[in-house]
């Protein structure tokens, strides 16, 4: 993987303690823009991002773990499900039928509008 250098080391290392874009680009005192442009340019950048973000959220995770365990708070359930929305967000699936259950029958009408087909 290549060194990340100028800014870009600053950045990552206070996204991995925030999990904050805002605060990252101001700790290494460039905008929310040249942090967006970077990541899109560079993919190195943009794997590093991703993994400090992931760092980020396992501290959170550990912290809701421990605070389950002592609290029971609210406020972490919908941290977690913000962050890792596939493994804790809400899951649903709905199935759609016709009468007593029987598939839909949907028709097509192709035609422009004059009623004719051709």
């Amino acid at each position: 993987m290549a060194k990340l250098n100028g800014w870009k080391p600053t950045f990552i290392e206070a996204l991995r303690k925030s999990g904050n874009v805002r605060a990252s680009c101001q700790a290494a005192g460039i905008t929310r823009q040249a942090a967006y442009h970077a990541r899109h340019k560079l993919p190195t950048f943009a794997d590093a991002w991703d993994h400090a973000l992931a760092d980020a959220v396992d501290v959170l995770e550990m912290t809701a773990w421990r605070r389950a365990q002592e609290y029971s708070d609210g406020l972490i359930k919908f941290l977690l499900k913000a962050h890792r929305r596939d493994l804790y967000g809400d899951h649903m699936r709905q199935e759609i039928s016709g009468a007593d259950g029987k598939p839909i029958e949907i028709e097509i009408n192709w035609d422009d509008g004059d009623g004719s087909t051709d």
